[in-house]
């Protein structure tokens, strides 16, 4: 690993712990949601797989440079950036975004301060990729199986089990 990367890899321990402890950083590299955790200036310092996937990006491309530069977004129009210029959480936010490789990314993100002894140190943002939430839940049958048997047309009902 060289200097840089260990860097980068300390300075996003670092952020963790604020979290929840030293354990964080490997539960969150292996969510399966997306996680962008960048410093109070908004350079990201740590990316997990999840997020690689949405965006289709490598970790290695990504760490280091400005959440803006990746996203191609202005300040205002980064959740991120928001979130760290209001210092407040940004909850849910449906964002629709292309990524660089001209993908189309439907998310659900909420962006968090990370803050120490009150002062702002960074971000945290978790990205749902709604895309494959709307996959899942229009693939699973919520309507449980009707046992009628199927009718010379292929069909379960008559006009009339439809009407009344």
């Amino acid at each position: 690993m060289d200097v840089g990367k260990q860097t980068i890899e300390n300075r996003a321990l670092a952020a963790v712990q604020l979290l929840s402890g030293a354990d964080a950083l490997s539960v969150l590299r292996v969510y399966d949601e997306g996680v962008i955790i960048t410093d109070a200036d908004g350079q990201i310092l740590f990316y997990n797989d999840a997020q690689a996937r949405i965006d289709d990006l490598s970790p290695e491309f990504v760490l280091c440079r400005h959440v803006t530069e990746i996203y191609n977004l202005s300040r205002e129009e980064s959740l991120i950036t928001r979130c760290l210029d209001g210092g407040e959480p940004i909850y849910g936010h449906l964002f629709f975004y292309r990524t660089r490789r001209g993908k189309v990314a439907n998310t659900i993100c909420s962006a968090y301060p990370l803050k120490h002894d009150g002062i702002l140190v960074g971000s945290i943002c978790i990205v749902k990729n709604y895309n494959l939430l709307e996959k899942t839940i229009t693939g699973a049958s919520l309507v449980p199986p009707d046992d009628r048997p199927l009718l010379g047309n292929g069909t379960r009902f008559q006009f009339t089990d439809v009407v009344g």
